[in-house]
């Protein structure tokens, strides 16, 4: 879990278009993000789409791994999304 919590690390831009697998991902994140509370600034998802536009083909092929819902949801907490996605990620929720 955590070599997969350092490669989400690595994927954290978001851009407009998602091509990639790693851009979805990122994507994936911040909806998975939004529904346990928090609000991901579109800010902070165009950056982690741009940083994985060009992803090398092996992370292409990790982040494919976990594109599924089931999955993030396997690999990820809410409090672990929080964190990854920093002070950015705006909690709806007072608990």
């Amino acid at each position: 879990m955590r070599t997969t919590a350092v490669l989400m690390l690595l994927l954290a831009p978001l851009g407009s278009a998602c091509s990639s697998p790693c851009e979805t991902l990122c994507v994936r994140m911040a909806k998975y993000a939004e529904e346990c509370g928090y609000m991901v600034p579109d800010a902070e998802l165009a950056a982690c789409q741009n940083e994985q536009a060009d992803a090398p083909k092996e992370t292409s092929k990790t982040c494919s791994q976990y594109n599924g819902n089931q999955d993030l949801r396997l690999e990820w907490t809410c409090d672990e999304l929080e964190e990854y996605w920093g002070e950015e990620a705006d909690s709806d929720t007072d608990a």
